[in-house]
């Protein structure tokens, strides 16, 4: 139950580590770090939910969210999540790259 993908993939988890850890670091750091955390949890959440696992995102309620039909999910270590992984990193790369220097693209 507290396993892999159990109640860390919950949204009771994501407003926890919210409000332990994003919301001092904005306070302490600085905004976008407590933010990317927060959006950084949640993009996870999202993209686990893409799996034929699923997540427990009702956590503790039982049962598992899905975000795509069954022939549509991620199998968690095959070829199609390494392709999703590179395209998402290629578009980090390129967000990064413009946010640090606007006249690039």
């Amino acid at each position: 139950r507290l396993g892999h993908r159990g109640a860390m993939h919950s949204l009771l988890a994501w407003l926890l580590v919210c409000l332990l850890f994003g919301l001092p670091l904005s306070l302490v750091l600085d905004p976008l770090a407590g933010f990317g955390l927060m959006l950084g949890f949640l993009s996870h959440l999202l993209l686990d939910a893409c799996t034929r696992s699923g997540i427990p995102l009702l956590w503790p309620e039982p049962g598992r969210m899905h975000l795509l039909p069954y022939r549509l999910r991620l199998v968690t270590g095959s070829f199609a999540e390494d392709i999703c992984f590179l395209l998402l990193a290629l578009v980090a790369v390129a967000f990064l790259l413009t946010h640090l220097n606007p006249s690039i693209l």
